[in-house]
């Protein structure tokens, strides 16, 4: 399937709505990065900081390119860094970038060795990114009004993306859109990570089920 823009969207639903049309529709599934914020503003500056911050903390600072390079994380001179877009740090999850850098990176293995240690670097990168990611929270675009026009058609929406629930509702907070949302699913909130659908699939099933007419959708750019 091809995605589509939030625009699109919005400009399907509002001409049906003003209509009368039926939708057909109760659910508006989004994906968070790349469709409601923009990726490389919220986030390039996080996951730089964070191969910093493990660079530093495997006592070399000096590894931070090749941490930056193995999440997929593109620098050529005279153009503004860029992430591959099969990379983990566009695709993948905190958990998966923190277990290649051990895997492939001895100074890390060796600073933080076995299944404590590599929660010990999760949590580490959780809170540098965390923290980042929430500071340098960017919409693309115009995003609040789309949002608002699509709950005003009687949509319920939600949020489904391989970051982390708790840094997800920090970052929609930080840009007051908390209350839009009736319910938001990270790639740790124990339906599994993206593309498997089929645990959010039954999540949302689950917690829409008041809905009489129930047609998840999920929409990105």
């Amino acid at each position: 399937a091809y995605p589509l823009p939030l625009f699109v969207v919005v400009a399907m639903v509002g001409w049906l709505y003003s209509t009368g049309a039926p939708l057909g529709i109760s659910l508006v599934i989004f994906d968070k990065d790349g469709t409601l914020l923009d990726f490389d503003r919220t986030w390039l500056p996080g996951l730089r900081a964070t191969a910093a911050a493990v660079a530093s903390e495997a006592g070399e600072p000096a590894l931070e390119p090749a941490l930056l390079k193995v999440g997929g994380w593109i620098e050529e001179e005279g153009v503004p860094p860029r992430l591959a877009h099969d990379g983990l740090m566009m695709q993948g999850t905190l958990e998966q970038l923190a277990r290649e850098w051990v895997e492939t990176q001895p100074i890390v293995a060796a600073r933080w060795e076995g299944t404590e240690g590599e929660a010990e670097l999760c949590a580490l990168m959780r809170r540098i990114s965390q923290e980042a990611t929430v500071r340098d929270a960017a919409p693309l675009g115009e995003v609040r009004p789309a949002l608002e026009r699509l709950r005003a058609a009687g949509l319920k929406l939600a949020v489904v993306t391989n970051d982390d629930e708790a840094s997800c509702r920090a970052q929609l907070g930080a840009l007051g859109w908390t209350e839009l949302f009736d319910s938001v699913i990270g790639a740790d909130s124990g339906h599994g990570a993206k593309p498997d659908s089929s645990g959010v699939t039954r999540d949302a099933t689950h917690t829409f089920s008041s809905s009489s007419r129930l047609c998840p959708c999920t929409v990105e750019t």
